[in-house]
């Protein structure tokens, strides 16, 4: 993961963990205040879990993540059970812990749909249709930095991750893994053009409205469903990873 320090004006034992949506930088946040009296550390680009931070100065965490950044919460608090006890408030945007499932995250369908028009010929298309308008012209231009390889190794992470490493979901769909309609074999690449991108995000962003408050009372321990007992979900106008 890329990470981005700021400290606060003062020595402070309060920290603000952000996880970023897919493709993003920091750029996405940096019209944000940040509350006095509190550190932030900022993170993105999950084709890694690599962190490289000393979290012991801190006793209190309150712990934001957006899409994809959900996704990459969860896998790091997994990993990390001893910085749970000191997260005090939780908020997820946009997303669930589930970043590929028919039931509480990207439809796969839409998923491999959104894979089949990420390409070199047909960059320039999906960025407008992600990142379109002038509201958003500083991340479109932002996004345009990154590789194409990299957005799509990034994109497809999650997906293959979950498929080796299975996990049940939440009690409310049921106690199977989340990557039991998950194809055998990684997604290929391929040169097919598409604009699905939009209509993907779009019907995502609807069926998440259905799925957070029960996602949101799911427990995490070892072998337990995802996402976090603490996380409050929220929806976001404009569907982003």
């Amino acid at each position: 993961m890329e990470q981005l320090f700021r400290p606060a004006s003062a020595p402070t034992d309060r920290l603000v963990l952000y996880f970023n949506g897919w493709a993003l930088s920091p750029i996405a946040v940096e019209h944000l205040g940040l509350p006095e009296g509190q550190d932030l550390l900022l993170l993105w680009d999950y084709r890694t879990d690599a962190l490289d931070f000393d979290f012991s100065p801190y006793r209190e965490i309150r712990l934001v993540a957006w899409s994809m950044g959900i996704w990459a919460a969860d896998r790091f608090f997994a990993k990390h059970e001893e910085l749970r006890s000191r997260v005090v408030s939780g908020t997820a945007l946009a997303g669930t812990g589930y970043q590929v499932d028919d039931a509480v995250g990207i439809p796969e369908a839409f998923f491999h749909k959104t894979l089949e028009g990420l390409t070199e010929e047909n960059r320039e298309r999906f960025d407008r249709h992600m990142l379109g308008g002038k509201t958003y012209r500083h991340l479109y231009e932002e996004v345009r930095q990154r590789s194409t390889e990299a957005l799509y190794d990034e994109f497809i992470r999650p997906f293959t991750v979950d498929r080796d490493q299975p996990r049940p979901l939440p009690s409310a769909y049921g106690a199977k893994p989340s990557s039991a309609k998950m194809t055998a074999s990684s997604p290929r690449r391929t040169k097919r053009t598409t604009g699905a991108s939009k209509a993907c995000l779009s019907r995502t962003s609807r069926r998440r409205r259905t799925t957070s408050s029960a996602t949101s009372a799911a427990g995490r321990s070892s072998g337990s469903p995802s996402p976090f007992p603490f996380f409050s979900f929220k929806t976001a106008s404009k569907p982003v990873f």
